[in-house]
């Protein structure tokens, strides 16, 4: 019994240092195609983004949980988190569908300029830095996001 329980626990331990020495290649962001404000409440923004990722690994990534911080104009609106998980497909260029909410003290105060702007100029400049944690197997990865790109900006009650 005990000789099984080593063998098992040596075969676990070879896979786990053969999949964590597995070279994980960057998840990009190829195109941040839209942005919309689904609605605000209180000190809650919510808003559909369709971003195109590309994975290039040859396993697909759980996208699990995110901490970042969300910029709209250059204005801090406050911590972001994605509210569904959704899989990159292994070796896959593909556009996602993701739901955000940002939560920010000044919410409302920081968004009539924003409004104003992107009304006028049908674009806002969107920016999202923090980290994402992604799942593989067993294990799980956090990787910096930087993104910052100018996109078409419409209300979805507009």
């Amino acid at each position: 019994m005990t000789r099984y329980f080593i063998v098992r626990i040596a075969s676990l331990l070879t896979l786990a240092v053969l999949f964590s020495s597995c070279e994980i290649e960057e998840v990009t962001l190829v195109d941040l195609e839209r942005v919309e404000v689904d609605r605000i409440e209180k000190q809650e923004m919510f808003l559909d983004v369709a971003a195109t990722l590309d994975n290039p690994n040859s396993f697909s990534i759980k996208v699990k949980e995110s901490d970042l911080d969300l910029y709209l104009e250059d204005r801090y609106i406050g911590k972001a988190n994605l509210e569904n998980q959704f899989t990159l497909e292994s070796g896959s260029q593909k556009t996602y569908e993701m739901q955000i909410r940002a939560v920010g003290e000044r919410l409302n105060t920081e968004m009539l300029p924003i409004m104003l702007s992107a009304a006028l100029t049908g674009k806002v400049n969107v920016k999202l830095k923090g980290t994402i944690t992604g799942k593989v197997f067993l294990f799980s990865r956090s990787v910096d996001v930087n993104i910052e790109e100018d996109v078409l900006f419409k209300s979805q009650e507009g």
